[in-house]
């Protein structure tokens, strides 16, 4: 019964993302790094790079500012976390792969994977040097032997949203 549900879920996405979605638009300070098998995102924040990192770590504080998902679990290397997705209740296990100064990574670890659909993410702060705050990189890797579908299926979806988590995010933070 939950595979089926995701498997539906698959197909409204991408029905979504074939009909529904138009081209995502992106804000001024947005750079965007489309090569064939992944999506980088990267904005300017004006904050530090120990404000954005923490956000970044915090798990709860996710539901404050990204409304794709929303996320539960220990922020440490090797740890599953779950992530729920606010649109079709598709949820998602999340394996951290990566944790230092300033780089989260992690990678889709749900069953579907085995089928050869999936992707790793990361994201990275660091701070300018000139001392004018921060850039906040979303990156998102397509892996998998059927990374064809799922660029077909969700490229514009994950871009239209990687732009909004990242705006967000620096929404959420310059307000702190």
């Amino acid at each position: 019964m939950k595979k089926s549900m995701i498997l539906k879920s698959l197909f409204v996405g991408l029905v979504f993302s074939l009909f529904v979605f138009k081209p995502a638009v992106a804000f001024a300070q947005d750079v965007i790094d489309q090569g064939p098998d992944q999506i980088v995102v990267t904005t300017d924040v004006d904050s530090t790079l120990n404000e954005v990192w923490q956000v970044m770590i915090d798990f709860e504080s996710y539901r404050n500012w990204n409304k794709w998902y929303r996320l539960e679990g220990e922020a440490q290397v090797g740890s599953v976390v779950k992530a729920y997705m606010e649109s079709g209740g598709i949820h998602l296990d999340l394996k951290i792969t990566k944790m230092d100064e300033n780089t989260l990574c992690w990678k889709d670890v749900t069953w579907f994977t085995n089928l050869g659909l999936g992707g790793w993410r990361c994201r990275t702060v660091w701070a300018n040097p000139d001392g004018t705050g921060v850039k906040f990189t979303n990156h998102f890797q397509f892996s998998g032997p059927f990374r064809a579908v799922l660029k077909v299926a969700a490229r514009e979806a994950l871009l239209k949203g990687m732009l909004q988590e990242n705006q967000n995010l620096k929404a959420f933070v310059e307000r702190r």
